[in-house]
């Protein structure tokens, strides 16, 4: 999504990324100069688990939220890849690329913790 505001309106207003979909998301505003972004902000996932971004790359690794990475994350992952919170903020936890949150995510996520604690290459 891309997120404007329109001064002479006083609103501000989102998009698809291509465009389409023009919403006014907060009409009745007073010169509305800019927007601040959260960029910190993980989508939290069931049983109000809001995972964390430990290396600041825009993916929330650390799906469990203990602070670390681990095995847990992995699990965690694959038990929530097809929930609504996962496929409704899909930037977060596409961790292969493809634009989508599927199977081949959680593998690349164990993969990168592999590497990491140095099981694989």
């Amino acid at each position: 999504k891309v997120y404007w505001t329109d001064i002479t309106g006083g609103k501000i207003q989102r998009a698809d990324l291509d465009g389409s979909n023009q919403v006014v998301i907060l009409p009745g505003l007073n010169d509305p100069w800019g927007l601040t972004l959260d960029v910190d902000r993980c989508p939290a996932l069931s049983g109000g688990t809001t995972p964390l971004d430990n290396d600041a790359d825009w993916r929330c690794e650390d799906t469990n939220a203990n602070g670390r990475r681990d095995f847990q994350d992995v699990v965690k992952l694959f038990l929530e890849f097809s929930s609504p919170e996962v496929q409704n903020d899909q930037f977060y936890f596409d961790f292969n690329g493809n634009n989508g949150v599927d199977f081949d995510d959680v593998v690349t996520l164990f993969e990168d913790l592999a590497k990491l604690v140095g099981v694989l290459p």
